[in-house]
């Protein structure tokens, strides 16, 4: 016999989450995993990235012996960063719905790839309802009218016009187009990648000039520290013998040596503002090259953090484009198991409701199609969410990242 059950749940099991963590629905849509995650987590990286020079010395401090490689990385991000409104945020989601509040709703996807997966989610929710509602009614449309208008009828509703097939088909292509766009996407956002990876991996130009910079940098901090301790025990001894030579022989007498005392003093005490003087020098010739130093170890944070972003970006456009397939198979399965109770069942079987609730599993199915409704809607519920990236690339990760993470998923 032919079920009318989805042939695939749709849903992602939510597994355990931290200690004082809301605990979420039992499952979730398909679209809802961390492939959503590091697609997000991905455009707020490229988003972030410095695209003209003033940010880019703003962030990583001047870089002169490498001004053609840095002009070459910032094309390369601009690149990529032109990208990131074809996939869209949820900023983005949200401005458009202020101007338009069906932005989500209407006839017609929206023209970026995040909008158009809530739209698509929206769309799935409300067919795998309109089944669910279709499978609850049967007992109404096989409960009055001979055999055969009881069969036509059963048949009219699954695979007449406007009935379940036709629907089936509309979801089926609608996922289709869906597919098609996130795979341009994907085609366009690796060459963009492979562009970037040039600059971005561990044997690049930049990145090695950077971490020889920081070498050096870190180098002449050691010996300026070494300089200004030499300069600070210049000064405190200059000091204390200025101060005991002007006051000790003042002393013993106010004749000559008095005088002369004086002149040790005023030696020394100039003495000690010149190393006083140098010592300050130092001092902020130090805080200087630590500054540098940071901002050159933020470069080499950032690029060896976006380097190795590049590849999960594409596994999980790979991965979401399987789940699209996967959605889009039910619909396509579902279609054909409709058209062929149609064409191949009698009418003394379409027309009992004992027969079509036990051989086409009424009652399993109108539960897997309400848990797919569910789930849909939860996440467009969830959707406009906005993921910031927790714990940043290099940092330690705290028990409020795990938590944070958890909550986002």
């Amino acid at each position: 016999m032919t079920s009318v059950e989805p042939s695939k749940p749709l849903t992602i099991l939510n597994g355990p989450v931290p200690h004082g963590v809301p605990k979420p629905p039992d499952k979730r849509f398909i679209v809802f995993g961390q492939d959503w995650l590091t697609m997000q987590t991905y455009i707020k990286q490229a988003l972030a990235l410095p695209i003209n020079k003033a940010d880019w010395e703003k962030d990583y401090g001047g870089f002169p012996e490498q001004e053609n490689e840095i002009k070459k990385v910032l094309s390369a991000m601009k690149n990529v960063q032109d990208l990131c409104p074809d996939f869209g945020d949820p900023d983005m989601i949200r401005k458009k719905i202020i101007s338009d509040g069906a932005y989500l709703t209407g006839k017609t996807p929206p023209a970026e790839i995040y909008g158009h997966i809530i739209w698509l989610s929206t769309q799935v929710s409300n067919t795998a309802g309109t089944f669910k509602y279709t499978f609850e009614s049967l007992k109404d449309v096989l409960s009055t009218g001979t055999e055969k208008q009881r069969a036509d009828n059963l048949r009219l509703i699954l695979g007449g016009s406007g009935g379940l097939l036709s629907e089936a088909e509309k979801e089926k292509k609608k996922v289709a187009e869906l597919s098609q766009k996130l795979a341009k996407f994907d085609q366009k956002i690796t060459e963009a990648n492979n562009e970037v990876a040039i600059y971005t991996s561990s044997s690049s130009k930049i990145l090695t000039a950077a971490n020889k910079k920081i070498g050096a940098l870190e180098t002449d901090v050691k010996n300026l520290h070494t300089a200004a301790d030499k300069a600070y025990e210049e000064w405190r001894k200059y000091t204390i013998v200025a101060v005991s030579t002007s006051v000790g022989i003042t002393v013993i007498s106010l004749g000559l040596l008095a005088s002369v005392g004086w002149a040790f003093g005023i030696g020394f005490g100039i003495a000690a503002i010149k190393a006083r003087k140098l010592y300050n020098q130092m001092l902020d010739q130090i805080k200087d090259k630590e500054v540098d130093i940071q901002k050159k170890t933020r470069l080499v944070t950032d690029l060896t953090g976006l380097n190795s972003s590049i590849p999960s970006i594409g596994d999980s456009l790979t991965r979401f484009k399987n789940n699209l397939q996967e959605i889009e198979g039910v619909w396509t399965d579902i279609a054909g198991k409709l058209g062929y109770i149609c064409s191949n069942y009698q009418d003394k079987d379409l027309a009992n409701l004992a027969w079509v609730q036990q051989s086409l599993k009424i009652l399993d199915a109108q539960h897997k199609w309400a848990e797919i409704q569910t789930a849909a809607q939860e996440f467009t519920q969830r959707s406009l969410v906005t993921f910031s990236p927790v714990g940043k690339w290099g940092n330690k990760l705290t028990e409020e990242h795990q938590q944070a993470h958890a909550l986002a998923i």
